[in-house]
């Protein structure tokens, strides 16, 4: 493949720049990369591209990631030379290509592209030159370059180590670290006081030891700084027992029957049943927030229930032992405070409303109000007598409280074989929930005798 016309340079923002020594402390950096025309004729460029992914490092592989998609990067700085053309980045993963916007950009001589890849994480590899490929696209040819990027490996170490990661309830063990090129470190210390320790480099830094004695399962965490990124370590200490939190609730008393109610807890349980004393026992996970519940496990009570978690763990003797924890939730009855049609229970209207509107119009006859508590639902109905339809049904249902406009089409036409000349709807409110349905109804009397005669 043959060389490229421009010249290319990848410079990061740090220097030395240093590779990853372990996950928790990730070495990145931005990378300003330029394409320069130094040649004394124009190039017309169609594409450029840029493998990020894995670039040769000696015998060493190197790679360095860009997280996310190519939107990710940005959009490159402004074209610079009498063009001023636009960029679009596309691409993902560590292989992005870079496309003018008119299609081809004409790099006059001494014209610069310049743009910056944000968060380049990276990951592994040894002290060198790590050699970035870069592909040039022009009318002609497609030709390759390496961009060397100047790596150093961190010569920090840290190594942290526990006599005993298992030990027995109200037993102790004993931390033990050793440190390589550290300039100061510290050692946290959850469920002690205090809960941190910085090493003194004249005594511990090197190496050191503590005595901890956890009641519960406990992560301890060495975090050193030197040349580079920093370097942490860390060891869990488990205690051979049962160990369960309360179940956190959002909330003992929900609104109503149905309500969603957040739970939490934590254990350092095998396995775990959540039991809704009305034999529906469910297997839950050992601990909740987890990844598939990242906000809590989501229960929805149709009436006052207490929800008991039975966890279970075997010991390293072999046997099991079982513990439990409950919470109650609340759940209030429901109940209709009022239902009236024009403030009424039952209300008759007069019939010179009809007999003087205009055929097929929409007459109102009335409104209906309402108030329940504590409802998880409420649905209106209506029924005709005599029957000149088919009862009506809201299409969803109501709230607690409203109101709701009551109208008939008006067409004479519809009343004709009436054997009364009264028609009565009756309305009826039917709302759900614990110790639920509870309805009421009431009447809307429509007399459409001619009051003409």
């Amino acid at each position: 493949m043959p060389s490229t016309q421009l010249n290319y340079d990848i410079v990061p923002d740090k220097s030395p720049l240093y590779t990853t020594v372990d996950q928790l402390n990730q070495s990145s950096t931005n990378l300003t990369f330029t394409a320069t025309n130094a040649g004394k004729a124009s190039v017309t460029i169609k594409a450029i591209e840029i493998e990020l992914v894995k670039v040769v490092n000696g015998t060493d592989s190197v790679q360095l990631v860009l997280p996310g998609s190519a939107g990710a990067i940005g959009v490159p700085n402004s074209f610079i030379g009498p063009h001023n053309s636009a960029w679009t980045v596309t691409g993902g993963d560590g292989q992005f290509t870079l496309k003018p916007d008119e299609g081809t950009v004409a790099f006059a001589p001494g014209a610069t592209l310049s743009f910056v890849l944000q968060n380049v994480v990276i990951r592994e590899g040894g002290n060198g030159t790590a050699l970035v490929p870069v592909f040039e696209e022009t009318d002609e040819a497609k030709a390759q370059t390496p961009v060397g990027i100047g790596i150093t490996q961190s010569t920090l170490n840290v190594q942290l180590s526990a006599d005993d990661t298992l030990i027995e309830p109200n037993g102790s063990t004993t931390l033990k670290w050793t440190t390589h090129d550290a300039s100061s470190g510290s050692l946290t210390l959850p469920g002690n006081s205090p809960s941190s320790i910085t090493l003194d480099p004249s005594t511990d830094l090197t190496s050191g030891e503590q005595l901890v004695s956890p009641i519960v399962d406990t992560t301890y965490t060495l975090t050193c700084q030197g040349r580079g990124p920093n370097v942490s370590q860390q060891v869990t200490v488990s205690v051979d027992s049962l160990q369960m939190s309360e179940i956190e609730t959002s909330t003992l008393n929900v609104p109503a029957a149905g309500a969603p109610v957040v739970l939490r807890w934590r254990t350092n349980a095998d396995s775990c049943t959540l039991d809704d004393g009305s034999g529906n026992k469910v297997s839950v996970p050992t601990t909740v927030p987890n990844a598939q519940y990242s906000n809590g496990y989501v229960v929805t009570p149709e009436q006052p229930t207490t929800y008991t978690l039975i966890a279970s763990k075997k010991l390293k003797d072999g046997d099991f032992i079982t513990d439990k924890k409950a919470v109650s939730i609340e759940v209030p009855a429901v109940s209709l405070i009022s239902f009236l049609v024009n403030g009424q229970s039952s209300f008759e209207a007069s019939n010179d409303l009809y007999w003087n509107a205009v055929d097929d119009s929409e007459v109102t006859l009335g409104n209906l109000t309402w108030e329940a508590e504590n409802a998880s639902s409420c649905v209106l109905t209506c029924s005709f007598n005599p029957a000149v339809g088919s009862e009506y049904t809201t299409p969803e249902p109501v709230p607690q409280q409203g109101a709701k406009g009551v109208y008939l089409l008006f067409d004479n036409g519809n009343f004709d074989g009436l054997v009364t000349p009264k028609l009565t709807m009756t309305w009826t409110l039917t709302c759900n929930g614990y110790r639920g349905p509870v309805s009421q109804t009431v009447e809307l009397i429509v007399d459409w005798a001619n009051p003409d005669g």
